[in-house]
């Protein structure tokens, strides 16, 4: 992109490689309420490490804690920083740096200890399609 500064690229479903919308077969569109409007299709390459970016905790961690054990395994970089988002309203989300990461990175160990507790339990609701930390 020519500019400098922030980039932002929209990737949308607006009808894949075919050009097909989520219009009902027959249905009459004007031409200036097309829900489609943008029928190119174009070509985007992306470069980069790929690695799980965010991941749970699956034990609660308490406060003064140094070590977080992981829903999936992860590969970040000892020295990287981490955020581990808060579990109660009112508290603010910690940053810290990995110091280490153990059991083929299912154990993430930190160099500060946690000042909260952070919860690693989580419930499925029948009414909600996702889990929940409350």
């Amino acid at each position: 992109l020519p500019f400098i500064g922030s980039k932002m690229i929209a990737v949308t479903n607006l009808g894949g490689l075919f050009g097909a919308c989520h219009v009902h077969a027959g249905a009459e569109v004007a031409p200036a309420s097309d829900p489609c409007p943008v029928r190119s299709v174009g070509h985007l390459d992306l470069h980069g490490k790929a690695h799980h970016s965010w991941t749970h905790i699956v034990e609660t961690a308490d406060a003064g804690a140094t070590t977080l054990r992981l829903a999936e395994p992860v590969a970040w970089p000892v020295g990287g920083r981490v955020l581990v988002t808060q579990s109660a309203r009112g508290q603010r989300e910690e940053i810290r740096r990995v110091a280490a990461l153990e059991e083929g990175g299912l154990v993430l160990e930190l160099d500060e200890p946690l000042a909260n507790a952070h919860l690693g339990t989580w419930h499925w609701h029948d009414d909600a399609h996702a889990p929940s930390d409350l």
